[in-house]
């Protein structure tokens, strides 16, 4: 049987708010079949805690992989039978969540997954109503980091200075990183926001 350490609140790496709001169980949910809710119908609580989640939990305990990603995804635990059932039912809320803001991109990478990206976000980008919700969301539920990044480029957002502001207002103490590849950091605004961040992975996209 299995046990999912993100879907248990226990993950550094995955669990994802995408930037139409809706929650992935995963970093790499490329179709949607990891979406377990959507905050902008529910809270952070209410999305681990409902159907859709203990959905996945009840069938990893049962031994099957609810979603295509579960097989290759560094969460995934195999146990014995009676572990996953008693832990199936148990979960805290995540210290580590992701926040894609964009999944616009600069860049055409052939490894990214860029088309399929585009269908299925109903929107591509988070309004700043959104962030401050995302941010409400990252002080109820106790969150200790976030990961801006996901599938966009975080520094292509007009309003990135202002959201970064907005995660920081609402929880003082919260460790940001992000990943870009830095191109669009290309004016004061920008390079304000750049100092909001804590730690910064530079992407050197090229040809070798």
């Amino acid at each position: 049987a299995f046990f999912c350490a993100a879907l248990a609140g226990n993950s550094d790496i995955n669990v994802c708010v995408n930037s139409d709001l809706s929650v992935s169980c995963n970093c790499h949910d490329v179709d949607g079949s990891g979406w377990i809710g959507h905050l902008g119908q529910s809270s952070l609580a209410e999305v681990f805690a409902g159907p859709v989640a203990r959905r996945f939990r009840q069938e990893l305990a049962a031994g099957r992989l609810p979603t295509p990603q579960c097989s290759r995804c560094c969460d995934l635990r195999s146990v014995s039978r009676d572990k996953a059932l008693r832990l199936a039912d148990r979960h805290r809320l995540p210290a580590f969540l992701m926040v894609e803001n964009t999944s616009r991109c600069n860049l055409q990478c052939a490894s990214c997954p860029r088309p399929q990206i585009r269908r299925l976000r109903a929107k591509p980008s988070m309004s700043l109503d959104d962030v401050r919700r995302v941010a409400q969301q990252v002080r109820e539920a106790g969150v200790a980091s976030v990961a801006y990044l996901n599938f966009g480029e975080p520094f292509l957002s007009k309003n990135i200075r202002q959201e970064l502001e907005i995660l920081r207002e609402e929880n003082p103490g919260l460790r940001i990183n992000t990943s870009t590849n830095a191109m669009a950091i290309d004016c004061d605004e920008k390079r304000a926001a750049a100092l909001l961040v804590d730690r910064i992975q530079i992407s050197l996209d090229g040809i070798d």
